[in-house]
C-alpha cells in the first residue's frame, strides 16, 4: 500500500544522527494488469473408472510491477517497485486419476497430476536488465526470473579454469512438475499409500556454498582436493576443482546447479487393530514416512534443491540458503474409537 511513498530510516555515525532511504518512492507507481485465456475440459469414463482434467492457459500482462533496483550514483541503494514491460505465462495443468482394480477384497487407484509453465519477459519498456538476487535476473527474452552466472567450460580436464561470463543458465521455477500418486487397498481395509514429486528445467544460485567459499570455509565435494592443493600440486586438479577449492578463483557465479529433482514425499500404511483393543469400536495403526528418497543430477552438488528460500526482495527468486531442506520424517500413530 505504501510502494509509492518515499520513507527513510535513521542512522548514526559516531555521535551524529542522520537518516538514509529506506523505500525511494515512486509518483507513477500503478496497477498491474493481466489478461488470460483459459480453455480445458473434465472428462469420467469407464464407469467413472477413469478421470481427466486438462486445461491450458495464456496469460500476458502489461505494466508488471517488478523491484528494479535503483542507480547508486541517485543516492539510493535500495530496490524500488515500478511498472515495467510487459510478461508472458503460458503452460497445461492435467490431472489423470484411475482405478486399475476393483472388486471386493482388493483395490488399486493410481493418479497423476503434470503441470508446465512458460515464462518470458516480453518487453521491459526500454528499461535495461537488472537484478532480482540470488543470481537471477529480470531480463527481454528470458524467463521470469533467469539465473545467470559464470559457466565453466571444461570441468573435468585437468587445465586452467576456461569459463565464460554471464552466461543465462535458465528459469529459476521449475516448467515442469509432475506429481505421481498410488493407493492399494488390501483385504481386512489394509491401506498403502505412496505420492512422489518430480521437478525439472530450472536453476538454482548456491548462496550457502558461496559464502563458505569466499569465506575460506572448507568445501565437502573439496576435501581430495585440498590434499593436493596443500601439496602444491595444482596440476592434478580439474577446472571445477580449481575454481571450487582454490579461495583466489572464487566467483559467485560458479555456484549455479540444475535443481531438478525427484522425491518420495509420501508412503505410509494403514491398519485396522480393532480386535486387538478390547472395548474398541475401531482402531486404526498408521506407519508413514516423508521424503524416504530423494534423486538429483550429477550436476548438482549443493546439499538439496529445496535446502533455500525466496528472496527477501523478490518473492519469485529464489537461492539455496542455510535453510534446512525438508527432512526424512517417519511417523507412527494409533486411533481408538469406543
Amino acid at each position: 500500500a505504501f510502494d509509492a511513498v518515499r520513507t527513510w530510516t535513521p542512522l548514526s555515525w559516531g555521535t551524529e544522527s542522520a537518516f538514509l532511504t529506506l523505500n525511494p518512492g515512486n509518483d507513477d507507481l500503478g496497477p498491474e494488469r493481466s489478461r488470460e485465456v483459459e480453455a480445458g475440459f473434465e472428462s469420467a469414463i469407464l464407469n467413472d473408472r477413469l478421470t481427466i482434467d486438462f486445461t491450458a492457459y495464456h496469460q500476458r500482462t502489461a505494466d508488471a510491477l517488478l523491484s528494479v533496483n535503483t542507480a547508486p550514483s541517485a543516492g539510493d541503494w535500495a530496490s524500488q517497485l515500478q511498472n515495467v514491460g510487459e510478461l508472458r505465462n503460458r503452460g497445461i495443468e492435467v490431472s489423470v486419476n484411475g482405478s486399475l482394480i476393483r472388486n471386493a477384497n482388493y483395490q488399486w487407484d493410481v493418479g497423476v497430476n503434470y503441470s508446465s509453465n512458460e515464462s518470458e519477459v516480453v518487453s521491459l519498456g526500454g528499461a535495461p536488465e537488472f537484478g532480482t538476487g540470488g543470481g537471477t535476473r529480470i531480463a527481454e527474452g528470458y524467463p521470469v526470473p533467469v539465473v545467470r552466472g559464470d559457466r565453466i567450460l571444461n570441468p573435468d580436464e585437468k587445465a586452467p579454469i576456461e569459463y565464460e561470463q554471464n552466461h543465462f543458465y535458465g528459469p529459476n521455477t521449475p516448467t515442469t512438475i509432475v506429481t505421481p500418486s498410488t493407493t492399494i487397498t488390501l483385504p481386512g481395509q489394509i491401506l498403502i499409500t505412496a505420492r512422489g514429486e518430480y521437478q525439472e528445467g530450472h536453476f538454482v544460485q548456491d548462496g550457502a556454498t558461496t559464502w563458505s567459499a569466499l569465506t575460506g570455509a572448507p568445501l565437502p565435494p573439496c576435501f581430495d582436493a585440498y590434499v593436493d592443493i596443500d601439496a602444491g600440486n595444482l596440476d592434478n586438479l580439474t577446472a571445477m576443482e580449481r575454481a571450487w577449492c582454490v579461495r583466489e578463483n572464487h566467483r559467485s557465479g560458479f555456484y549455479v546447479y540444475p535443481a531438478d529433482f525427484f522425491k518420495l514425499r509420501e508412503l505410509s500404511l494403514q491398519v485396522p487393530v480393532t480386535r486387538f483393543v478390547p472395548g474398541s469400536t475401531r482402531s486404526t495403526l498408521t506407519v508413514s514416512g516423508r521424503n524416504l528418497f530423494r534423486w538429483v543430477k550429477d550436476e548438482f552438488r549443493g546439499w538439496d534443491p529445496e535446502a533455500g528460500g525466496w528472496n527477501s526482495s523478490n518473492s519469485f527468486a529464489s537461492q539455496i540458503w542455510e535453510n534446512p531442506a525438508p527432512g526424512k520424517i517417519l511417523t507412527a500413530s494409533l486411533r481408538v474409537s469406543f
